[in-house]
């Protein structure tokens, strides 16, 4: 079979044709899409505005106030603190800054956390962990609990087994305020410590500025230990100083061990 030339421009038409449709292909499709973009922004507009509406209509309505301030966990701190406070009678939940809200109760010195919750439309819910006390202080007549880190959590009547360090500087403290944890810990190590070195066995122990921690004795000799500094070097002088002083006559008052390289009575 021969070749006819006159069959080439034929080719060349069909080919032509092909790319037409093809482009023409691509358009149509570009066009479908757009559309379909187009009828699902339409829609994506129209929902975020009904949003938008509703968040407007929410937060305007005078339904949604808080009226209620429910507070759990709290054995110590005073409810109506927490909710005096939070500042959040009359405020919108939806517009509450809740971190706010904590940094406030937080600031009262006695919780240690505190979450803010909402029951719509109306009530708020503060749940409270309060710190744990640890020492009593007495400032005074009056017995405070105080935590760990040195908090005064509030006035309390037993000692339920804590550790008492007598303010003999008798400054005034506040709930929620803290006080320098340092000499309470130590009372409480020299409460351990005292049976075993030396057959001590105070009830209470003091505290003041210029002697630091001291411990009275049955018959009246007190014994000052300073600050926590060498408490150990000053647990080992504590026998063999004492039954110096005891030895003495007139008995001296005060054994002060507050430089433990350097004790003395007087």
């Amino acid at each position: 079979m021969s070749w006819n030339p006159t069959d080439r421009p034929i080719y060349r038409e069909h080919g032509r044709f092909g790319a037409i449709l093809g482009v023409a292909r691509l358009i149509v499709g570009a066009v479908r899409l757009t559309r379909l973009v187009l009828h699902r922004r339409v829609r994506y507009l129209v929902f975020l505005a009904v949003i938008i509406a509703g968040l407007v209509t929410v937060m305007g309505d005078s339904a949604f106030r808080i009226t209620h301030v429910d507070v759990y966990g709290t054995l110590l701190l005073d409810r109506s603190a927490v909710v005096r406070a939070a500042g959040l009678v009359g405020q919108n939940p939806f517009t509450v800054e809740t971190s706010t809200v904590r940094q406030r109760i937080l600031a009262l010195g006695v919780p240690e956390e505190v979450s803010i919750s909402f029951h719509l439309p109306d009530t708020a819910i503060v749940q409270v962990i309060e710190r744990q006390p640890a020492y009593v202080w007495k400032a005074e007549t009056t017995l405070y609990l105080v935590s760990d880190d040195g908090t005064i959590l509030g006035p309390t009547r037993g000692v339920h087994g804590r550790v008492v360090l007598v303010d003999l500087d008798q400054r005034p403290v506040r709930v929620g305020q803290k006080i320098d944890p340092r000499p309470l810990r130590e009372a409480a190590n020299l409460r351990n410590a005292l049976p075993r070195v030396a057959s001590l066995s105070p009830a209470t122990f003091s505290y003041s500025h210029d002697l630091g921690v001291v411990i009275s004795l049955s018959d009246g000799l007190q014994v000052a230990f300073g600050d926590d500094d060498d408490l150990d070097a000053k647990l080992r002088v504590l026998a063999p100083v004492l039954r110096a002083a005891l030895a003495q006559n007139p008995r001296p008052r005060l054994v002060d061990l507050q430089l433990a390289d350097h004790p003395f009575f007087r």
